[in-house]
């Protein structure tokens, strides 16, 4: 949902960006390094008022191909919404897209949209080939990156999968703080975490289940059950084993051609919290791609609008959305 205008100029609201008064921590293969943030200046004409842009850069090194990471932020939307774009020259070309960002903030959550490379390889030939990129869309605590998504979707039409849709085996409010089952894997030094979700796959079609950790091999991978449906089923589905039941609808209508709306619902039978991740059934890599980089906020939220909402026994919903509480799906 557009926020209505704060009382603070849009220039003066600047002042508060990280990118001001915080580099960009970079993990690289020669080690961590600082990139300082500077502000681009534009000229004088109207866009520059209404856009104000950061670059950092990375630092040169002969194993390292040179980078700039691009923030920028709108009028419309002030701090609340934020593009990062991130650009790479491989092999002495010119800059190309390696992969983008755009965040919007909404209380306790943030809804980010996301494109990026599907492997870990960088050429010219493959930065050129938007097939090689995949779509996500995460909502997670506007305030700690390290807690875990509380919704996640990926976007990936050439794969066996090509939509796959993740919650947290956690209510709300033990989700939003991380309390969320995770097992450490000691080879790797990261954590699984125990999940319901939603899958589309070709061949089969919609599934619904959830992850155990009763592998025999190793305790620290989850095991993933899932329980055949279909979409626009009356009635949702029991996750077997769990306290939640789900359910994937479709809507009929369509904002733009070619693209509906997917609502994906889960409620825990015991407590009667309910959640529903609404997102738009395709996410064309091609337009996609363009969009990331270069349509005004305003315009690309309205295209590709996210619902996430939260509903506990006699509570009021817990809206958060990108445009508007209109839910296609329902």
């Amino acid at each position: 949902m557009v926020e209505s205008g704060s009382h603070t100029p849009f220039r003066d609201s600047i002042r508060h960006a990280p990118e001001v008064s915080q580099p960009f921590i970079a993990n690289t293969p020669v080690g961590v390094q600082k990139w300082p943030f500077k502000e681009i200046k534009r000229g004088k004409n109207a866009s520059s008022k209404e856009t104000v842009v950061f670059e950092a850069r990375s630092v040169p090194h002969e194993e390292l191909n040179p980078q700039i990471v691009r923030v920028s932020y709108e009028a419309s939307y002030g701090l609340k919404a934020k593009r990062t774009l991130v650009l790479v020259r491989p092999s002495g070309s010119e800059f190309l897209f390696s992969g983008g960002n755009i965040r919007y903030e909404s209380g306790e959550i943030v809804i980010s949209y996301s494109l990026n490379l599907s492997g870990p390889f960088l050429t010219e030939d493959l930065l050129r080939d938007t097939n090689q990129f995949e779509a996500s869309i995460l909502v997670t605590n506007a305030m700690d990156p390290n807690v875990p998504p509380l919704a996640w979707i990926q976007y990936n039409p050439s794969q066996k999968i090509p939509i796959d849709v993740r919650f947290p085996y956690a209510d709300f409010q033990q989700a939003l703080k991380g309390d969320v089952e995770k097992r450490e894997r000691q080879q790797f030094g990261s954590a699984s975490y125990k999940q319901t979700y939603f899958q589309w796959e070709h061949l089969v079609g919609a599934k619904i289940g959830a992850s155990k950790y009763d592998s025999a091999i190793d305790t620290t991978i989850p095991m993933y059950y899932a329980h055949r449906t279909s979409i626009n089923n009356r009635e949702p589905v029991h996750i077997k084993n769990t306290p939640y039941e789900g359910k994937i609808t479709r809507s009929e209508s369509r904002i733009f051609p070619g693209v509906g709306r997917l609502r994906f619902s889960r409620m825990n039978e015991e407590t009667g919290e309910s959640w529903m991740f609404s997102v738009p059934d395709l996410m064309d890599r091609n337009m996609l791609f363009r969009e990331i980089q270069h349509s005004a906020l305003r315009d690309f939220f309205y295209q590709y609008p996210i619902i996430f909402c939260v509903k506990n026994r006699g509570e009021e919903r817990q809206w958060h959305s990108t445009w508007g509480q209109i839910d296609k799906a329902r």
